[in-house]
């Protein structure tokens, strides 16, 4: 099949090309699931956190699994499974929060391989596999490019939606992808790490993101650029095991 074009502007070409790789490993840390709940990982404690109908609650601890600097990739599969972890390593998340050592379905194996990527509802695969250009892997086992370029910055993090558009997070953006290959840059990124994202449906994403020395926070971004902020640092700071952290009244 013939690749898919990147269509930039000049403007938009001169400034990504030259810019510096982000360091350290990447991470999809951060689902959706098919009530709408978020789940996602706080890095800095070691948690896997949930945000359904206003409250934030803590759904595992993830005991063994390294908090801070390591970045984790959160799989949710097909059926429903959640599956976390990063090269060989790779836990199983039950619903009651406990962890089990397992190896990955086999079609998911190159999500769980520290290379940015995601799995579609119909199944199929996406990933950067070398940072830079995306492949999809159908269900079927055949594969094509989806984004075919020297012209961006590493990419670190990306979300499928149902339609097979891509939002992805590279080095200094937040950006979707089209279906007809065009790049639409929806915000500028300084000072940040883009720890996960999330596709809201078509015209939204949910960015997991953190700002140089301070804490995470969960963030709704819209094709606008306009920023509504989920959850805090605080309330992350704040949610425990025991202590439910109720953000807004769920009943308005």
């Amino acid at each position: 099949m013939v690749p898919t074009r990147l269509v930039l502007s000049v403007t938009l070409a001169l400034a990504l090309v030259g810019l510096p790789a982000v360091a350290g490993p990447t991470s999809h840390a951060m689902e959706v699931d098919e009530n709408g709940a978020v789940l996602f990982v706080d890095l800095d404690k070691g948690r896997l956190l949930r945000l359904e109908d206003g409250q934030l609650t803590v759904v595992s601890q993830l005991e063994g699994v390294p908090d801070g600097g390591v970045m984790q990739n959160l799989i949710r599969s097909i059926s429903g499974e959640l599956y976390l972890g990063q090269k060989k390593t790779v836990w199983r998340v039950t619903p009651e929060g406990e962890l089990e050592s397992v190896k990955p379905p086999s079609e998911l194996k190159v999500l769980f391989a520290n290379r940015p990527g995601d799995l579609a509802p119909d199944g199929s695969v996406y990933v950067a596999r070398d940072f830079k250009n995306i492949q999809r892997s159908l269900p079927g086992g055949d594969s094509h490019p989806v984004l075919v370029t020297d012209m961006i910055g590493k990419i670190y993090s990306l979300s499928v939606t149902p339609y097979g558009r891509v939002f992805f997070a590279n080095s200094s953006e937040i950006a979707k992808l089209d279906a007809q290959g065009e790049v639409e840059i929806l915000q500028q990124v300084e000072g940040e790490r883009i720890l996960g994202l999330a596709a809201m449906g078509e015209n939204a994403v949910l960015v997991l993101r953190r700002k140089d020395g301070e804490g995470s926070r969960l963030e709704r971004l819209d094709l606008l650029g306009n920023i509504e902020v989920l959850v805090s640092a605080d309330h992350i700071g704040a949610v425990s095991k025991d202590s439910p952290v109720q953000i807004v009244d769920s009943s308005k």
